[in-house]
């Protein structure tokens, strides 16, 4: 059985010779207060290079006098969601976890990487349901690191978690407080695994001063990685980041074709095809959530007398069904070569990017002409689209071009300055939003088209409310184009 927690916790540095301070009147009463002395073993799991830690992933296999059994720990932006299933006899990670960070591992190994014995002092509260409220762990711990590659080497520490159940912000403040009067220091969110293998955070920005043209794409390549890697975890839970996923991989293609001269040409364009590939995927299962949603609100906006038949259902049924079964097509998908290949060319391009031979690297100017470039790109298709009486291929195109526009803007912020990048990204949003309310409308008529031919001739049903639909995303269509030549005057 899988279970699924939310994590919440604060850490703090201590000495070994730190005593914990009296929490009386800080730590929420709300029930019961438990103090207890418990003792932990942890073996944690990764690939030979460490492929979890680097996307702020722990795995383990824990047992002691609490807290038994198998250990996903995945981050989030501002906490981590604990996956665990029961303890097996066995040492070999369990399947449905194995599966959960298979993208992850890309084919390697999960093995043993530290032995983790923890002495754990508990204050914990909890409710009258038995639900925490709050728990506080002093933690005294040694590790031995494992594997012959780099042989075997001891740390230990100490160290004092504060985990929220249903404590509020202001109550871990309260005793985050106390913490430090009495001489702990706030640790950030380095883990545990992070100090056994004696690392810093392998997820602090360590850009000092002013950055080169190549460390600022290089940046904002490995953002877009990291979101494609972030999402890779979250499908894989069953749960939908499916539109952040492809936004990652669209300003990913974007700044691989905006920043042209920066790259390797025969590299970015495979890379650029594959995830062209995968982003396809990811938009049919996109498109159909947000045409489900769009003509439900539509239909669900009618006076009753005029929804004729049962159109509800048969949008629902009809987009629920396409939505599964491009989804089911992307899971299979995920677990073939080809995509994992391009996991694996992701994960290269994240910490050294191919830059061509003979570029630069001091040349910030450079970015600052992709990114103008790109702007002025997207002004002149957006004028000659409007030109061509709003041509729906046109304006599709003019939209794509203020996007590429827009991420090219957000990459160059350190070289155009925070305040002409900021007028800049907000100027191509704008007509982006725009151009994609009309690009919906071109969408929403072929589906509407679709249902009426098929309601038309099957039994209870008829076209009369699918006609309404069709006129609404028609006005909705003249409403854009109007905006839009606003804009260009």
């Amino acid at each position: 059985m899988v279970e699924t927690a939310r994590e919440r916790e604060d850490k703090y540095d201590v000495d070994l010779e730190f005593v914990l301070p009296s929490f009386d009147g800080v730590l929420p009463h709300r029930g019961a207060a438990e103090d207890r002395v418990v003792r932990l073993r942890s073996i944690y799991y990764d690939t030979a290079t460490l492929a979890l830690l680097d996307r702020g992933i722990t795995l383990r296999r824990r047992e002691g006098d609490v807290d038994n059994g198998w250990q996903l720990k995945v981050p989030g932006i501002d906490d981590r969601t604990e996956i665990s299933v029961p303890l097996t006899e066995s040492d070999t990670v369990p399947a449905e976890l194995a599966e959960l960070v298979s993208g992850i591992a890309r084919g390697l190994t999960l093995t043993p990487v530290v032995d983790m014995r923890t002495q754990r002092r508990v204050l914990r509260t909890v409710d009258d349901a038995g639900t925490l409220v709050v728990e506080i762990a002093d933690d005294m711990v040694d590790s031995t690191r494992l594997g012959t590659t780099k042989g075997r080497s001891e740390r230990s520490w100490r160290e004092v978690e504060v985990e929220l159940g249903t404590a509020t912000e202001d109550d871990a403040s309260g005793i985050g407080e106390c913490l430090i009067a009495a001489g702990a220091k706030p640790a950030g969110r380095v883990t545990k695994l992070e100090r056994a293998l004696n690392l810093a955070s392998m997820r602090e920005n360590t850009h000092r001063g002013k950055r080169t043209a190549k460390e600022i794409v290089a940046e904002y390549v490995a953002a877009q990685a990291d979101a494609i890697f972030a999402g890779d975890v979250a499908l894989r839970r069953g749960l939908a980041p499916i539109h952040d996923t492809r936004v990652a991989t669209r300003r990913l293609r974007s700044i691989l074709r905006t920043f042209d001269p920066l790259f390797d040409g025969a590299q970015a364009g495979r890379l650029a095809d594959e995830l062209r590939w995968y982003a396809a995927m990811l938009g049919e299962v996109r498109d159909r959530q947000v045409q489900r949603s769009r003509q439900l609100d539509a239909v669900r906006a009618l006076p009753d007398e005029l929804v004729l038949g049962p159109v509800i259902a048969r949008i629902d049924n009809h987009l629920a069904g396409e939505e599964a079964e491009h989804l089911r097509v992307l899971r299979e998908e995920m677990a073939g070569e080809r995509y994992l290949n391009l996991l694996e060319t992701l994960a290269l391009w994240e910490h050294l990017p191919e830059f061509a031979s003979d570029f630069d690297d001091g040349e910030r100017k450079v970015v600052r002409h992709c990114a103008e470039r790109a702007s002025r790109k997207a002004r002149k298709r957006l004028r000659r689209a409007v030109a061509g009486k709003s041509d729906a291929v046109a304006l599709h195109r003019a939209r794509k071009a203020a996007k590429r526009a827009r991420y090219a803007a957000e990459a160059a912020t350190p070289v155009l300055g925070e305040r002409a990048a900021a007028a800049l990204i907000q100027r191509h949003k704008r007509v982006q939003r725009i151009l994609g309310e009309h690009q919906d409308t071109v969408v929403s008529r072929t589906l509407i088209r679709r249902l009426a031919s098929i309601a038309g001739t099957a039994t209870g049903e008829n076209g009369f409310t699918y006609g309404l639909l069709y006129e609404r995303e028609q006005f909705a269509a003249q409403r854009a184009e109007r905006k839009i030549v606003r804009r260009l005057k």
